[in-house]
């Protein structure tokens, strides 16, 4: 997600020498209270910005869009820089970022903002009250499925897609599965710290938003920072604290602590704060400090920093995260792409599998897309003679590589750090061969036109494309079919019980 700020309402002048009335009644109305660097707490917010800051056009219709679309104007702003530095606290040396209140909706591939036709009907059936992150966690699981599994047949059909999707394979663990959650650091107007949702939502339990879809090993982490940050000795971590992220498996977890400066004080105080951690939960086995002076929306922003020699710095444990799937130990960096529910992943494997074997012809070569730290490249190696993958991420390349070495199947995988577009998979990869098969498992917002067309030029016998929003499903769908692909099954799979979101498992075949 992109940073976006607050943008004031310019006001009009109505006031005039022929309405005196009007003059009376405003010289009369009291001024508001004056909070943090000067600014009114009116409804109409101050029209000063920081000088550094210049958000862009797109940012601020982006913005408007999304407030008339919620019909809200949020309450709360993360925290302000300048609020906790005394007059005895030297002033940074680089004037920071005062990060404004960021609104969030979901993703959608049609509107970019705006939720799609499977969110809509599945939150309009479900009537949801719960939190915005997790809008179907307070209703039964049985119900949530079955309300799924209708949005699914409906949104097949308005679609018009080609045969019946299967029905939803569950999540073993429907609630306190996800291991991979994020807190970001807010402040009320009467100046109270706490530990909330990206958007500022949530239902505060002291002062840290707790999740019925977290691990809730993950709380008592949160609630640790929460409690220490707020204490007079941690001021100048509390500045910089941006996000409290925690990572890992159902048995251990990685916590990184995102910050938008990291000075020797700033760099004191975390290790502290990592003691503090590590003492009152055992389970996390590692904590690391991550540099965003940006303070990105997106807590683990990849964008290279100039001036910055480390961005991230190790302060207790591993190197890596160990987390185990399907009887298999992976070595994943803690900054790359993982999925963030353990307990479905058999069915995710399986599901995959299955598709790559349907045809009963031997497999000569399996291309993995966007294959992270090795995932299926590993867990499908043993139905093709040889396995390619390829990742952006070239730490996720490193660790497949090493385990690879390890495994000792170094001679039939191989595992390539590069971009995935057009021209990479028309000249670098190699030459298409007969019985080679392809897994594409991108991003959110998926793949654009292009590159299906430079994958359908190399002409596999099959594909397996994997979707984490079912809004890309049906153009995507028709791409394949437009360059000779039929749609042989599609399996949705409900890696993200609690919220109106599902992974599909489309397998396609080359049509003869």
């Amino acid at each position: 997600m992109t940073r976006t700020e607050k943008r004031p309402t310019s006001s009009s002048r109505t006031a005039s020498a022929s309405k005196p009335a009007a003059k009376k009644a405003a010289a009369k109305k009291p001024a508001a209270p004056r909070s943090r660097a000067g600014q009114t707490d009116a409804k109409k917010p101050s029209t000063r910005r920081q000088p550094d800051v210049k958000p862009s056009p797109f940012a601020e219709a982006k913005k408007r869009r999304t407030e008339r679309m919620m019909g809200i104007e949020p309450e709360e702003a993360p925290v302000d820089v300048k609020a906790h530095r005394t007059s005895e606290q030297p002033a940074p040396s680089k004037p920071s970022y005062v990060p404004t209140v960021d609104v969030m909706p979901k993703f959608n591939a049609r509107s970019g903002n705006a939720k799609g036709l499977f969110e809509r009907t599945v939150l309009q059936r479900a009537k949801a009250a719960g939190d915005a992150a997790e809008p179907l966690a307070p209703i039964s699981y049985t119900n949530e499925l079955h309300i799924k599994n209708a949005a699914v047949i409906d949104f097949w059909k308005s679609h018009k897609l080609d045969l019946k999707p299967q029905r939803i394979a569950p999540s073993p663990l429907p609630r306190h599965y996800r291991t991979t959650t994020k807190r970001r650091v807010w402040r009320d107007k009467s100046g109270a710290i706490s530990l909330r949702f990206a958007d500022g939502t949530g239902t505060l339990k002291s002062n840290v938003v707790e999740s019925q879809i977290d691990v809730k090993e993950h709380h008592n982490i949160y609630n640790t920072v929460a409690a220490k940050i707020i204490l007079p000795q941690y001021a100048d971590l509390l500045h910089a604290l941006s996000h409290v992220i925690v990572r890992g498996s159902m048995k251990e977890f990685t916590v990184i602590l995102n910050v938008s400066e990291m000075n020797a004080t700033v760099v004191r105080k975390l290790k502290l704060l990592a003691d503090h951690i590590k003492e009152e939960n055992p389970k996390a086995v590692s904590c690391y400090a991550y540099l965003d002076p940006t303070r990105s929306s997106y807590y683990l922003d990849q964008e290279p920093l100039e001036d910055a020699p480390v961005r991230l710095k190790k302060l207790y444990g591993r190197d890596e995260m160990l987390i185990t799937h399907c009887g298999t130990q992976f070595y994943v960096p803690v900054t790359a792409f993982s999925q963030v529910n353990d307990t479905i992943i058999p069915s995710f494997v399986e599901s995959v599998r299955r598709s790559l074997s349907h045809s009963g012809k031997p497999i000569n070569r399996l291309i993995d897309l966007y294959c992270g730290y090795g995932l299926f490249s590993f867990l499908c190696a043993d139905l093709a003679d040889s396995v390619i993958g390829v990742e952006q991420n070239a730490e996720s390349i490193e660790s497949a590589n090493i385990m690879a070495k390890k495994r000792k199947v170094n001679s039939k995988m191989n595992f390539i750090a590069k971009s995935i577009t057009p021209h990479f998979i028309r000249n670098y990869l190699p030459r298409p061969i007969e019985g080679e098969s392809i897994i594409l498992d991108p991003p959110r917002q998926g793949v654009d036109s292009e590159l299906i067309a430079a994958i359908a030029e190399r002409q596999p016998a099959t594909v397996i494309h994997i979707f984490c929003n079912i809004e890309e499903v049906p153009g995507a769908i028709r791409l394949w079919k437009n360059h000779g692909y039929r749609l042989i099954k599609a399996q949705p799979l409900d890696l993200f019980a609690g919220t109106p979101h599902l992974e599909v498992v489309v397998h396609l075949e080359r049509i003869k």
